[in-house]
């Protein structure tokens, strides 16, 4: 499936999940921690960077079998718990007063592309390359996401 930019013919799905007929009812952590290291490790030769990388990741996700993982950039997962100083929740929605999870992300980003003052501002880059998704910080990005709409700059 190609994606373009002047089309909308491609999936984001927000989970991943085991392949069927593997025999595997689970994502293994730390499957999915080898496979980040091994995209990190295309990216940048620093092994402090790699290193963060890894001990963010056992961080984001403590238990050691998932039965579905987030498709979300780790990277992104950890800005956002810094800039709204919230836990992280692996699965399924957080209650945005002391954690979020991929759910309240995919309702963010949504309720951003789908507001009227963010379209209206930003539409000649629209017209021309992928969206940019400002992150905002504290209650304004829980309440946006809860709300369904976008957070106020």
């Amino acid at each position: 499936m190609g994606v373009s930019l002047k089309t909308i013919d491609y999936l984001f799905p927000v989970y991943l999940y085991p392949a069927p007929g593997e025999g595997h009812n689970a994502i293994e952590r730390d499957h999915m921690l080898e496979e980040f290291a091994r995209a990190t490790d295309r990216k940048t030769a620093d092994s402090e960077t790699r290193t963060r990388a890894r001990a963010m990741l056992r961080e984001l996700f403590p238990k050691r079998e998932y039965p579905r993982w987030p498709n979300l950039d780790p990277f992104l997962l950890d800005d956002i718990r810094q800039r709204v100083g919230l836990a992280f929740v692996a699965d399924g929605s957080g209650d945005l007063k002391k954690t979020f999870g991929p759910e309240d992300v995919f309702a963010y980003v949504y309720a951003l592309l789908h507001c009227p003052t963010y379209r209206s501002r930003y539409e000649a880059f629209l017209k021309r390359d992928f969206p940019r998704i400002p992150i905002t910080s504290g209650e304004r990005a829980g309440g946006a996401a809860r709300d369904g709409v976008a957070a106020p700059e």
